[in-house]
């Protein structure tokens, strides 16, 4: 029998699509060896009230970034196309797993993300449908989880010699509240199908050190008024094609 394919799953507002993205991608592709990662622009993101570009043209922007990347590996997914709707991701994962149910799913997210998962719709069922790979994030540290997060994250990760770096206090509340967790969640099912929390060190996935935020300040501004080591940053940022595009349309002005 052949195995299971590898398919990742990294959602975000993508806007616009940088070279951190697709370098955290490849970075996800290679540890993992996974067959395909998606990108998975949010058209309705629940955690953010409005977005600076609509939905299809942010989709034109991923395209410019994938045919730029040149890796087969790398595609576009519409599962959260519809506008008309919040997409949270435990219903995104049900879903994708539900139409894909022989295939071994990795949902990638940021240590930022983690450490805020009580703020999602059901997040302790995340670990039901998938693989949770969590990225460095600068700033951040597992150390600072949430004893209720942590209820339904340190029975399921991955590297065990990580559970030293939190806080007793914080893993004696956390076993308190796991029981509580279970009754909310398909546990055994998790356990049963191997899901854990991956989380991966700067070294496995090095932090690109410039935001989606930062990019948006510089190209509101017209490029004429821009030093030449912000023009830099700019090129360096973005994909020859989604830097083109942007500039061609006159995005974020």
């Amino acid at each position: 029998m052949t195995a299971p394919e590898k398919i990742g799953l990294y959602g975000g507002s993508f806007d616009p699509i940088h070279q951190g993205h697709l370098t955290t991608a490849q970075a996800v592709i290679r540890h993992f060896s996974l067959n395909t990662l998606y990108l998975l622009p949010n058209a309705t993101p629940p955690h953010k009230q409005a977005l600076r570009l609509p939905y299809d043209t942010r989709v034109q922007m991923i395209e410019a970034a994938i045919a730029d990347d040149h890796d087969p590996r790398l595609q576009l997914s519409f599962l959260e196309q519809d506008s008309s709707v919040r997409h949270y991701t435990i219903e995104t994962l049900a879903r994708f797993s539900a139409d894909h149910p022989h295939t071994t799913p990795f949902f990638i997210m940021g240590m930022d993300s983690l450490l805020t998962l009580d703020t999602w719709r059901e997040p302790q069922r995340l670990i039901e449908y998938a693989h949770i790979v969590v990225l460095p994030r600068p700033h951040y540290e597992l150390s600072a989880i949430k004893p209720e997060i942590a209820a339904y994250v340190l029975p399921f990760l991955a590297d065990k010699e990580l559970l030293c770096t939190i806080p007793e206090d914080t893993r004696t509340q956390a076993q308190e509240l796991w029981e509580q967790a279970q009754h909310a969640m398909d546990a055994k099912g998790a356990l049963e199908r191997g899901h854990q929390y991956h989380l991966l060190t700067a070294q496995q996935c090095p932090p690109f050190d410039i935001s989606s935020t930062q990019l948006r300040a510089l190209l509101a501004q017209d490029e004429a008024n821009l030093s030449a080591q912000q023009v830099q940053t700019l090129q360096q940022a973005l994909s020859p094609q989604v830097y083109a595009l942007i500039k061609s349309k006159g995005l974020y002005r």
